[in-house]
């Protein structure tokens, strides 16, 4: 099969084409072989400046096999009659991105993993007992981002670590129940637990095989819930809510994790009058960087930056997740919906650093850290309308969020009269609804 249309982001649509290859009987048991080939190129808010928009080309490609029972060392057939859809899976992919300007990332990963669900399909689960990846990055060393990467550092974001050359394993678990989620009858929801444990085969095999090497090595902790609820109200309205939090522990040497398992929050599935991955951690800011990307000193102290566009420059990490969203939906005519949206959260970090530059010890980050017991004060609050193109198959979304409530102020000063500071309305494309 192939297809081919535009990808809609976070930025510019950009085209795309994928080629699959299927075998549904290759082994004459109803196993099947799949090969996927792609190609796509995205317009996509750089990592280090939102308003720079980069062109950035991906290719990769998987080959998988999928057996239509559990294989396992030993005799797992009365397993596989207490269960439905049994399937084993083995899987070998690569990816290519190239951010230009920026850098080039090179993603070699497997997958042995087994799925199953239960009769009426409203319950699914997944069980991938090994996730290896090798992951290659070359950094534009002389680039604006390279710079940043290292000042951000100095202000205790790690962001930098997660383009180190990287081995990444991990072993994950996931349930999703998904109760006729959306329909236009009655209420109903949808509810996903996600479970990993990163850096098994590190454990297993010890630091001898792994650490003599410039890799860098990741174990941690991640635990995630994403609980959405649709109630309609007659005459094609209704009501969507969503909670979804989460924490990931590093427990490395690194105190890092793998670009791809931070948490993010802000963009058009998220926090929608934050642009995509700029909200956070906490009440923490951005310090002030000269033309060259240096920090800003006055009487030795680091000068925060806590107004204007730049505040959201970069990339937010965080450890720890938590996103509340609600959303009235309701028709206008024919194809032609609107909604009126209320979202809410914020990431943190789960420790603060210290970092040094010249033999000299700073604090950094301050009001990243997570704090149960002021980590209310630091929910930011937006709110926004909607419009939506229904085609049944496909739903195209534009939305347009206002910042009510931005943690980034001081105590006293976070919540915002309408359109009274820079970079208070952020507008987002998206496809599909957000939740």
């Amino acid at each position: 099969t192939q297809e081919a249309g535009v990808n809609v982001t976070e930025g510019p649509p950009g085209p795309f084409y994928n080629l699959t290859f299927k075998n549904r009987n290759v082994f004459k048991g109803a196993e099947i072989f799949s090969l996927n080939a792609f190609v796509g190129i995205d317009g996509l808010s750089s990592a280090g400046d939102q308003n720079n928009i980069l062109s950035v080309i991906q290719y990769g490609g998987n080959m998988s096999l999928a057996f239509p029972r559990f294989v396992t060392p030993y005799n797992s057939r009365r397993l596989n009659k207490s269960t439905f859809n049994p399937k084993t899976s083995i899987s070998l992919g690569y990816s290519f991105t190239d951010r230009q300007s920026e850098y080039v990332r090179r993603n070699l990963n497997a997958v042995y993993a087994y799925a199953w669900q239960n009769i009426k399909n409203t319950k699914t689960y997944t069980f991938n007992l090994i996730d290896v990846s090798l992951i290659d990055t070359d950094i534009v060393q002389d680039s604006d981002f390279n710079n940043q990467l290292q000042d951000l550092l100095l202000q205790g974001n790690t962001l930098a670590f997660s383009f180190n050359r990287s081995f990444v394993s991990s072993t994950s678990f996931s349930a999703t129940y998904n109760f006729d989620y959306g329909n236009t009858e009655s209420p109903s929801t949808f509810l996903r637990f996600f479970l990993e444990s990163g850096g098994p085969i590190y454990d297993v095999l010890g630091r001898g095989l792994l650490e003599n090497n410039d890799l860098e090595n990741y174990q941690f902790y991640k635990a995630q819930l994403d609980y959405r609820k649709h109630v309609p109200l007659g005459s094609n309205k209704a009501l969507a809510f969503r909670v979804n939090t989460g924490i990931a522990d590093p427990y490395s040497g690194n105190n890092a994790l793998p670009y791809e398992k931070y948490f993010f929050t802000g963009g058009s599935s998220s926090n929608r009058a934050w642009n995509p991955r700029r909200l956070g951690p906490g009440s923490s800011f951005p310090y002030q960087l000269d033309g060259v990307g240096n920090n800003v000193l006055e009487n030795g102290e680091l000068v925060p930056n806590r107004t204007g566009a730049d505040s959201y420059l970069f990339e937010q990490p965080g450890e720890v997740l938590l996103e509340l969203n609600a959303e009235y939906r309701a028709k206008i005519s024919g194809l032609l919906d609107w909604a009126f949206f209320i979202d809410a959260g914020n990431i943190w970090r789960l420790r603060e650093f210290e970092a040094s530059e010249a033999g000299e010890v700073v604090r950094v980050s301050p009001g990243a850290k997570f704090d149960l017991d002021d980590f209310y004060k630091e929910i930011a609050i937006g709110a926004g309308i909607g419009l939506r193109l229904d085609l049944s198959f496909l739903v195209f979304r534009l939305d347009v969020g206002h910042k009510l409530k931005d943690p980034r102020f001081p105590t006293g000063q976070r919540w915002q009269g309408l359109f009274k500071r820079p970079n208070q309305t952020v507008y987002n494309i998206g496809v599909g609804y957000a939740f």
